[in-house]
């Protein structure tokens, strides 16, 4: 600031200081040099009436300066979120999983699927959480059983809702015996379900990959009404299934009848 003492109150407003003598030196001097005037005193004369044109400005809406500026989001328009990453901790896992994807296809909703361990390949796991957030993936659906660490590690890495998918896990992985593991997917869902404050995971029932799907589809439904119309005609085709089932039940009598 630039304090000038001595001036006239009909001197301080021409000039147009505040109450106390002072203007803007930074400010006043900035604008005076872009001007680029012959004289030094007309860059300053021209730089004093802008500084009170402004001066008007702030005391007629001071929110004018408070606001931020506007954002034309039509320049770089967001990219479309409307389809949904499937990933899982190993091949052996897409037992499982195939029925989400058999659910979006069902909803056409678009998915990108990849397996992504979080103990094997945890690089892998960061790159594909920068990858979901630059592909304009809406949601990602993870299935991972035992310790299951994969759906709350890339939802640690990212905002986008993350829907994991406990994977009861069997003994056929190269060992031997076969059948489920000791914990039956209780180690899963308990690695998902009890997830830290701050970083979520939307955990379904062990083996629920569909159930994953659909919940995904709501998320993605928020945004586009077609999609919401085609859940709504979903809910409706399991509707009917359950009205004639009932109804081929009560025709051939419960014991002939055949699911």
């Amino acid at each position: 600031m630039l304090a000038m003492g001595h001036v006239g109150r009909e001197g301080r407003h021409d000039l147009g200081m505040d109450a106390y003598g002072v203007i803007p030196a930074r400010a006043l001097v900035s604008m005076a040099l872009d001007r680029q005037k012959p004289g030094i005193m007309g860059a300053i004369k021209g730089a004093v009436r802008e500084e009170k044109d402004r001066t008007r400005t702030f005391l007629a809406d001071p929110d004018l300066y408070l606001r931020p500026p506007a954002i034309d989001k039509s320049a770089r328009p967001p990219p479309s979120r409307m389809k949904a990453g499937v990933i899982m901790g190993s091949g052996s896992d897409s037992r499982v999983m195939r029925e989400a994807a058999r659910v979006l296809d069902d909803l056409e909703i678009g998915h990108e699927d990849m397996v992504v361990s979080a103990h094997r390949t945890p690089e892998r796991l960061q790159e594909y959480a920068r990858h979901a957030e630059e592909s304009g993936i809406g949601v990602i659906i993870a299935g991972a059983g035992g310790a299951a660490h994969l759906p709350g590690m890339i939802a640690s890495f990212t905002t986008i809702p993350v829907v994991g998918v406990p994977i009861m896990a069997y003994a056929d992985k190269g060992g031997p015996g076969g059948g489920a593991s000791a914990f039956g997917g209780l180690d899963a869902l308990l690695s998902m379900s009890e997830m830290p404050t701050g970083t979520p995971v939307g955990t379904v029932g062990v083996n629920k990959a569909a159930n994953a799907a659909l919940y995904a589809a709501r998320i993605l439904a928020c945004g586009s009404e077609q999609l919401r119309a085609r859940l709504l005609d979903y809910k409706e085709g399991r509707r009917r299934q359950v009205a004639s089932e009932s109804e081929r039940m009560r025709e051939s009598g419960l014991a002939g009848f055949e699911p």
